[in-house]
């Protein structure tokens, strides 16, 4: 498994979309919300379908202009990882591909991302990721920074990701706190049992120890979770402050993470912490060990502290 760190996304050329290929396929349903802002010169981009959301938790919005999947923005943010780096003007050619790529992310958006350009740095992009459905990223949002070098397509993009567990460790092997990335996100990394992706332990798949092990690590990768939810609420991204607020407070998501973090700390405290996973299509944490109770409760408090700045009481 080739590390790629902020270096080159691995593999092919990606060449329907800074999105497909390796990086953040579809795995089904529909594509993409409408989208706000304008893109100049090279041509208007076109309405698009809304995004069904299957397998994210985001269907059903009642109020689709508060979640858009792509929008052109003027100026990109400093805090954009790629900000201070790569080239500030590009070839006409450069721009008309990217421009090109914007079209097909308007229309073709996997389901639970959100993607911001800039029309200032058409290199660069930032995009948040719903975390899946029956995993243990499951109501996370996750925070990606891409830059597209000048020889883009034929050299992929750089990705960087913002680590918020505050030095408490990885929320995957493939997922570092420096922002290192291996491999692609969406359908291999943010999955149900992460403990596998770790270079060499897929052997381990079907045997007792590789059974406990996944538990151990489905906790620690919860945990750190619920730490990463806590921060995107009290310190939003740039260009996903309104996106932050409409998913956690509008959508009611954060109370649904205080309910289950709450149901999980209860059968934990009365069975003895020994960690049990869920059932398939379930949650895959349903108790944590002692230690991880611990965590849960601090977690718990974070999260209640954020739920009260987001509803104006703190």
């Amino acid at each position: 498994m080739r590390e790629i760190g902020e270096e080159k996304m691995g593999g092919e050329a990606i060449e329907e979309g800074v999105l497909k290929g390796e990086f953040m396929e579809a795995e089904g349903g529909e594509a993409v919300r409408r989208r706000e802002g304008s893109v100049e010169k090279e041509g208007e981009v076109p309405d698009s379908v809304v995004a069904n959301g299957a397998g994210f938790g985001v269907e059903g919005f009642d109020d689709e202009d508060r979640w858009v999947t792509f929008k052109s923005l003027e100026r990109a943010p400093e805090s954009h990882h790629h900000y201070n780096e790569g080239h500030q003007e590009f070839s006409r050619i450069f721009h008309q591909r990217v421009r090109k790529e914007w079209m097909i992310l308007n229309k073709s958006l996997p389901d639970g991302i959100l993607v911001r350009v800039f029309e200032d740095r058409i290199d660069l992009l930032r995009v948040l990721m719903v975390g899946p459905e029956g995993t243990p990223y499951d109501h996370g949002l996750f925070l990606f920074d891409m830059s597209l070098p000048a020889e883009y397509p034929q050299q992929p993009p750089s990705v960087y990701f913002h680590s918020w567990t505050s030095g408490m460790g990885r929320l995957n092997p493939n997922l570092y706190e420096d922002g290192k990335i291996l491999v692609s996100i969406q359908g291999l990394v943010l999955v149900r049992n992460p403990y596998f992706n770790e270079a060499g332990y897929e052997r381990q798949v079907g045997t007792a120890e590789g059974a406990a092990n996944s538990l151990l690590y489905n906790e620690r990768t919860y945990l750190l979770n619920l730490k990463s939810i806590s921060h995107v609420i009290l310190r939003p991204p740039d260009n996903f402050a309104d996106e932050v607020a409409f998913w956690f407070r509008d959508k009611e998501i954060l109370k649904k993470v205080i309910q289950r973090a709450e149901e999980v700390l209860t059968r934990s405290e009365a069975d003895g912490g020994e960690g049990v996973e869920g059932e398939e299509g379930q949650f895959p944490v349903r108790k944590v060990s002692v230690g991880g109770v611990r965590l849960l409760r601090g977690n718990l408090e974070q999260l209640r502290r954020a739920n009260d700045r987001l509803n104006g009481l703190a």
